[in-house]
């Protein structure tokens, strides 16, 4: 079984390019994602539609205000840090922890993390291997996480690759400051949509913790409602109700 799947995932850029072909567009969620396709497979970038997820529901900010509990939200520390997202060492939540333990040198903070996956024991040693047990909570997944970011003072992302990384949108449209550590594709063009972000351009402790120190002065986001709408639902619905009838009149 290994062998075959690992014969399939040769072949997949093979059979990628041949199904890309076949088809009268091709729908991305974000501009880096449609460039690098369209350099892996040789296809026009005009053959390419960019639709950002539907992230501004209609009960958007509903969902964000209702009731969460957890002790550091109740008791708040200087510093309140919020991740969310699968544990995952493509997240790199490793960078976050140390960037912590640095951090707690000089600032009383702490950590939630709302997410579950296969990283969660090597996260919860490296978490006590650092003494910091009394600094990062692992609450696991949360279908509604959106009051989490909500309370955050700070909303951090470390990820080493992401497409279009909804919960930093979210943070962003809740006015929380938000840094992201720079990636391929998602984080650099949300920021560029939405301002107020901070990018971290160097994947190291040091750059994390002065992008954190940045933040915490700073006012907080505050992208309009122009802003915002590139990512409301309705916009959404609209885009593709365009794609569509574009192409049916062909």
């Amino acid at each position: 079984m290994q062998g075959e799947s690992g014969g399939l995932v040769r072949w997949l850029p093979f059979l990628q390019k041949i199904a890309y072909r076949l088809v009268d567009r091709i729908v991305c969620v974000s501009e880096g994602l449609a460039e690098e396709i369209s350099k892996d497979t040789g296809i026009s970038r005009d053959r390419f539609e960019v639709v950002y997820n539907a992230v501004l529901t209609k009960d958007f900010h509903e969902r964000a205000n209702r009731a969460v509990t957890h002790e550091w939200i109740r008791n708040r520390p200087e510093c309140l840090i919020v991740m969310v997202g699968r544990l995952h060492p493509v997240k790199d939540y490793e960078l976050a922890v140390r960037t912590l333990g640095e951090l707690k040198r000089h600032l009383d903070c702490k950590l939630i993390v709302v997410g579950e996956g296969p990283y969660r024991s090597e996260l919860e040693k490296l978490i006590v291997d650092m003494k910091l047990s009394d600094a990062v909570s692992l609450v696991g997944f949360r279908e509604n996480p959106l009051p989490y970011i909500a309370a955050a003072d700070v909303f951090l992302m470390t990820s080493r690759m992401e497409a279009l990384p909804t919960v930093l949108i979210e943070a962003l449209c809740l006015r929380v400051r938000t840094i992201s550590v720079d990636c391929p594709w998602g984080p650099r063009e949300i920021f560029r949509k939405l301002p107020g972000g901070v990018l971290v351009r160097d994947r190291t402790v040091g750059a994390l913790v002065e992008g954190i120190r940045s933040a915490l002065v700073a006012d907080r986001p505050e992208p309009s409602a122009e802003e915002m709408a590139v990512f409301a639902e309705s916009e959404i619905a609209m885009r593709y109700q365009k794609l569509v009838q574009q192409l049916l009149d062909r």
